[in-house]
């Protein structure tokens, strides 16, 4: 009886013994690897805002289709008081489109309310100009949106209203 209390104790700290190396290991780790670990807590932020802009996006077309048959390509999904406008394809392209004919966003700012309109009340901080805390928008001469990270040098996050691809590239 005595042996398997003493093997059970000794397996015990054994345990014990490797978690707390498992826990000295991770706090060593974040604490000489600090910046690396917020670099990639950032890169993953960015690639998440990614992702949920992609969805955000193939959620408003497929919005779009289904209400295609009224041919209404203004404000087709409102949210309070603002509506998102679409391409003739079922893009978005802003939401404060007067002409039915525009097909792709014209300025910076349309680019900013697509980012707002589809990432909702939960989105990173947007603005025209290069900032130190937060998020900016450009549209490129092609008239695609490219938005920025101030943390995240080497990437970038393009939405194509044309065909509504939305690529993360470095």
């Amino acid at each position: 009886m005595a042996s398997s209390l003493t093997s059970t104790s000794l397996k015990s700290g054994f345990l014990y013994f490797g978690f707390l190396m498992i826990i000295v290991g991770g706090v060593s780790y974040l604490l000489l690897d600090r910046e690396g670990v917020h670099k990639d807590l950032r890169i993953q932020a960015f690639s998440l805002t990614a992702s949920a802009l992609k969805n955000g996006i193939y959620l408003a077309r497929s919005k779009f289709l289904v209400r295609l048959k009224n041919e209404q390509y203004l404000d087709l999904w409102i949210d309070g008081k603002t509506g998102l406008d679409f391409n003739k394809t079922g893009y978005p392209i802003g939401t404060s489109i007067t002409d039915s004919k525009q097909q792709e966003p014209k300025t910076a700012v349309h680019c900013k309310e697509i980012w707002q309109f589809v990432l909702g009340p939960l989105q990173p901080e947007l603005t025209l100009v290069k900032n130190r805390n937060d998020y900016w928008v450009q549209l490129t001469s092609d008239n695609i949106c490219v938005y920025r990270s101030p943390f995240v040098d080497k990437m970038q996050l393009s939405y194509h209203s044309s065909t509504g691809k939305v690529e993360l590239t470095e």
